[in-house]
Order: C-alpha cells, then structure tokens, then sequence
C-alpha cells in the first residue's frame, strides 16, 4: 500500500499477480499508475486480439478506448460537483481504458478499465490475498468498493470494468472525504456499466 500526501490510500498489485493479468485472450496489460504508483487499471488491453465477449466496435470508438463510456458532466454529477474533470484520453479499441484528468490535486485522475471475467477474478483474487478492505455493493451481478477508491465490476454478460480515482493533494484538505469518494465511484460505476448496455450510436 503507498498512500498520498493528503488524500486515499490505493491498492497495488505484486509482480506475481501483474504476470497473471498479463496475456489474458492475447491482450497486453500494462499497470496503470499515477503520482502514487497505484493500481486502478490492473489490465490495459492492446489492439491484438480481444476477448469473446468483447461488443462489436465502430471506428470511431476504436479510437478511444474505453472513453465513450463515460463524459465529465456525469462524472461531476456523482461526486456531486466536488471535483472538475478535464481532459479524457483513451487508446485503441475497447478494452483500452480512459483516463480523465482530474482539476483537482495534483495529477489527480480517475481512470476506467474494461475487461472480462477473468480480468475480474484476477483483480478480485489479489486485492482479497492482499487483505484490503473490499465492500460489495449493489452493481451488476457482482461489485465491490476496494479501499474506498475503486471499484469492480462484472455484468451479466461477463463484461468488468475497474474504475479508480487517484487523487493527490499535497496542500490543505481533500475535496472529498473517504466516504465520498466511494459513493462517487459507485455512481459512476452504474452509469458506465448502464452505457455498456446501451446499443452503439450510429
């Protein structure tokens, strides 16, 4: 565990289970990591292969990642205005994750990553083993807030997504307390897994 300055504490993978999380369904993984070395995005797919289940893709979205799920106005609206979010940025096709910067802090961020089930077990496997604090909520077929900063989830149709905020503040008090942070990822988590659902724009 390293924890920031001023702000949330943040789980980190071993190198044993990265290794896991690596080449599941031919896809790269890559740790994402911000200012505090954090794990949020355990599982960065690449533009090789994707998964069975992973939807159809229009060319536009194959451009962005995981970014079409999301848009700062709902992200302002579940952390009820506390936090502005600016620039978004997303690489490849689904499973390539978004991240969007955070006004916040310093190099603040949340950063969504989509996966399958095996992405989801994998990261529920080593955030159990690691023995932090995960709470399950009412998302999906499973969901559960790890360390009041992520969270994971898995949907009917063995889609996951892992969605993290990493924020640092080295100056004055958070904008958000622990409890506020976990209500804000859970709602945004509902959005994203509801979009997942939706049929693409044409």
């Amino acid at each position: 565990m390293k924890t920031t300055p001023s702000g949330l504490a943040y789980p980190l993978l071993s190198d044993r289970e990265k290794s896991e999380l690596s080449g599941r369904k031919g896809r790269k993984a890559t740790l994402a990591t911000g200012l505090l070395a954090l794990v949020l995005a355990a599982c960065s797919g690449g533009a090789d292969t994707q998964g069975d289940t992973a939807p159809s893709q229009s060319p536009s979205q194959a451009a962005q990642g995981d970014c079409d799920l999301l848009d700062p106005d709902t992200l302002e609206r579940a952390f009820g205005g506390k936090l502005t979010f600016t620039r978004m940025s997303g690489r490849g096709e689904r499973g390539g994750g978004c991240t969007v910067s955070v006004a916040q802090g310093e190099e603040s961020q949340i950063i969504l990553q989509v996966g399958d089930a095996a992405d989801y077990a994998a990261r529920k496997d080593a955030y159990h083993s690691q023995g932090l604090k995960l709470v399950p909520v009412n998302l999906g077929r499973e969901a559960f807030i790890v360390n009041d900063a992520q969270l994971i989830a898995i949907d009917d149709q063995n889609r996951s997504i892992s969605l993290g905020l990493s924020l640092v503040v080295f100056d004055g008090k958070p904008p958000l307390s622990n409890e506020e942070a976990a209500a804000g990822i859970e709602k945004a988590g509902s959005e994203i897994l509801a979009n997942m659902q939706a049929p693409p724009s044409a």
